[in-house]
């Protein structure tokens, strides 16, 4: 039995001295963003962040040190102590020559801890203390509130309960002051000050202090942190001899521990179960526990665990008689005691307490004279400060004033452009349902009327053949087809003016000849139509539109001036389609135009708008010949 446990502890110091191996090193595809890991392992998706982590070591990461520190983080997670130590002691040098100093006290707090678990008390009360001189620095708080209570920790696993004590409530205070902090790190606080009591004796002030953590339950992150509570109320119970409610307080964390599957949590519980039971002669109950107990304290290598199941197998093995076991636990527990707390231990860690609490006062007093330099300067800054802050505030202000003119300037205009769209989308609309209209009335018309023509002009004739001809009945027959004939005429005229067939087929060009040719029969005027440059059709709706402003204008003419030659050019450049329509009647005033009730020139304006077009009148009163300039983009042309 003694040979084994010795065996156990030196592979557990192998372990530790030489570390574990480093991953091998692979090659992947791309870099994986550090920034990913660290919020894997916030989401508790440890081995996700140890996947990607493993496949980019040596990568530019690696230089920073951010991925060893990493690498410790998931080690912690899953409480790979030897791991967290190997990783820590990667980390320190890389952070420490990139001036990253709040990782790097974390890296020592992480340290400290997994030395401790393993057993080096001397190495891990330096880290911590190294941890804590960073923290104080950094003023972080937090930082802080966690190396106090790890500190404590240290001292009452190395039997300086006073000093565990004392660090415990120094991370109390400071988590009352801050009370933005955690409640777990208090709890934790007061959990620790509360077993630095129970093993010094004072059942009472522990069992006080626990309770003070149960007052903590709704405010914790998670009720389940209050097993080791639940764990250590029974402890002291159990040390005052009040085995019964010490059990229901040790269920109270078996529960709990084997719901959260804590290896740590269900080897302290089964061995206070099974120290519980001997004491209350349970024989079988307790052989159980303490096997429990003593197999997991050896898995999780905990070193305090170890001690203490092997402590109580020897207490259980005296008490049912079994002397030669016994012994064999007691020889067992005390090789790993001694050789863990030697007196030159003992004696080192309190140098490092004195040494550490001299420089903890040195910095005292530094931090107290950088106050003093530092309030010399404010006061010498504030008026300075103040009047930047006045000038920054009305500086804010003006800023504001112009954005929110800006602002107001763009929102009308946009306003504007919806209500200018708005109407040129109803306009086009208007436009366009007239057009189809016209088309249609124009077809209809033709169709039907045209038709009835036709038929009369059948009928006539048959009717001619059933008549006795005579001069008489020969001339009504004629009048009767001349007749029809101008109808006819006149039918297609009305119907060319609604919607030409010569637009529709050919083009702008060819539908103003034609229109220029109808005007032309009646010799009392002369329209020439002339083209430079337009080889292209125009767009649908858009030649329509074009058409319809010539048509209206030289109808204009036709009505209002006394003009025997009308000319209407139109020119095609890269720039502009120029479309001028001059005449030489007689000139008049321009605001006639503007004032006029009429739909004429309302029509044509609507039309130059909805093409983006220009329009000017060249004319003055008692001027021979008037002008229009009509300018439209090119970019109509299809």
């Amino acid at each position: 039995m003694k040979t084994s446990y010795l065996l156990v502890f030196f592979l557990i110091s192998i372990n530790v001295c030489f570390g574990q191996k480093k991953p091998k090193k692979q090659t992947a595809n791309t870099t994986q963003n550090i920034e990913l890991v660290a919020q894997l392992i916030d989401q508790n998706q440890v081995q996700k962040a140890l996947e990607i982590l493993y496949k980019n070591i040596g990568k530019e990461e690696f230089k920073e040190g951010l991925a060893y520190y990493y690498l410790m983080l998931c080690h912690y997670d899953l409480r790979n102590r030897d791991s967290i130590a190997y990783y820590a002691k990667k980390t320190i040098p890389l952070l420490a020559n990139k001036n990253k100093p709040r990782l790097l006290a974390n890296t020592y707090y992480y340290l400290s801890y997994a030395q401790l678990i393993l057993g080096y008390y001397e190495e891990s009360l330096q880290n911590i203390q190294t941890a804590t001189t960073q923290f104080i620095n950094l003023k972080d708080s937090t930082g802080l509130i966690k190396s106090y209570h790890w500190n404590s920790i240290i001292y009452h696993d190395t039997k300086e309960y006073l000093l565990g004590i004392e660090y415990g409530l120094k991370a109390v205070d400071l988590a009352n002051k801050y009370k933005s902090e955690n409640a777990d790190l208090k709890a934790k606080a007061l959990n620790a000050i509360a077993i630095n009591y129970d093993d010094n004796g004072d059942y009472e002030m522990a069992i006080a202090y626990h309770q003070k953590v149960i007052g903590l339950k709704d405010e914790l992150s998670d009720s389940l942190k209050l097993a080791p509570t639940y764990n250590n109320i029974g402890n002291s119970l159990m040390k005052k001899g009040d085995f019964n409610t010490a059990k229901k307080f040790f269920l109270k964390n078996k529960e709990i521990s084997e719901l959260e599957q804590s290896k740590y949590g269900l080897a302290t519980v089964y061995t206070n179960l099974g120290t519980v039971a001997y004491l209350g002669k349970n024989w079988k109950e307790a052989e159980g526990y303490l096997k429990a107990a003593e197999k997991i304290s050896f898995e999780i290598k905990d070193v305090e665990k170890i001690q203490d199941v092997l402590f109580q197998q020897y207490k259980f093995n005296e008490a049912t008689n079994n002397l030669p076991k016994a012994l064999s636990y007691l020889s067992s527990y005390h090789q790993l005691k001694d050789s863990l707390l030697s007196i030159d231990k003992i004696n080192a860690l309190q140098e490092l307490e004195t040494h550490f609490k001299t420089k903890e006062k040195e910095a005292e007093i530094d931090q107290q004279q950088l106050i003093i330099t530092n309030q010399s300067l404010r006061l010498q800054k504030n008026t300075l400060l103040i009047i930047a802050l006045i000038i920054l505030v009305l500086l804010i202000l003006l800023i504001g004033f112009f954005i929110k003119n800006r602002l107001q300037r763009k929102q009308q205009l946009a306003i504007q452009q919806r209500e200018i769209g708005f109407k040129e989308a109803q306009l086009t609309s208007i436009i366009s349902t007239q057009e189809k209209e016209r088309a249609r009335f124009s077809s209809d018309l033709h169709d039907s009327f045209g038709q009835t023509i036709s038929i009369l002009k059948m009928n006539i004739k048959t009717a001619q053949k059933e008549v006795k001809s005579s001069a008489k009945s020969d001339s009504i027959f004629e009048e009767s087809d001349h007749m029809l004939n101008s109808m006819y005429d006149e039918l297609r005229a009305v119907c060319a003016n609604l919607m030409p067939i010569t637009l529709q087929k050919s083009g702008l060009i060819e539908a103003l000849t034609e229109f220029a040719q109808r005007v032309n029969k009646s010799g009392q005027i002369k329209l020439t139509v002339s083209n430079f440059g337009l080889t292209s059709r125009i767009k649908g709706l858009q030649e329509i539109a074009v058409y319809r402003i010539v048509q209206e204008w030289v109808n204009n003419i036709l009505k209002y001036s006394t003009a025997r030659n009308i000319t209407v050019q139109i020119t095609a450049e890269e720039s502009e389609i120029t479309i001028t329509i001059e005449d030489d009647g007689n000139g008049f005033n321009k605001t006639l135009l503007t004032e006029s009730k009429g739909n004429g020139w309302n029509n044509i304006n609507s039309r130059i708008k909805l093409l983006g077009g220009t329009v000017d009148v060249d004319t003055t009163p008692n001027r021979i010949g008037t002008i229009l300039i009509l300018n439209f983009p090119p970019q109509f042309i299809s």
